[in-house]
């Protein structure tokens, strides 16, 4: 009985942070997006011209969530590229081609 008990009070402390690191990243997730799009928002992008938009979760290497997308009234080389690194941090704005990371841009940074 007392063996029982044990097992499932690990299976409750296994699954109940199983279960809050899940409702972290999810919100951390819905912050990241609410952040990056009120970042592009500033840089009056016309989300009609946004393409090849992407938002991902970079776990393997950095760990911040990363939208990237290209912009028709741009140089079709460009991708704009944002990461949420954390809630109290800024947006890191990093807009690059595949021969070069310093490019020119028509919306630029805020």
């Amino acid at each position: 009985m007392l063996r029982k008990l044990v097992i499932v009070g690990i299976l409750l402390v296994i699954m109940t942070t199983v279960g809050m690191m899940t409702l972290n990243h999810y919100n951390t997730k819905r912050i990241a997006e609410e952040k990056i799009e009120q970042y592009i928002e500033q840089q009056k992008i016309p989300k009609e011209n946004i393409y090849n938009e992407t938002f991902t979760w970079d776990w393997e290497n950095s760990g911040h969530y990363i939208k990237q997308f290209k912009v028709k009234d741009d140089d079709s080389r460009i991708t704009y590229q944002y990461s949420f690194i954390a809630k109290d941090k800024p947006i890191v704005f990093i807009p690059y081609t595949s021969t070069a990371f310093e490019v020119k841009v028509k919306y630029h940074a805020p």
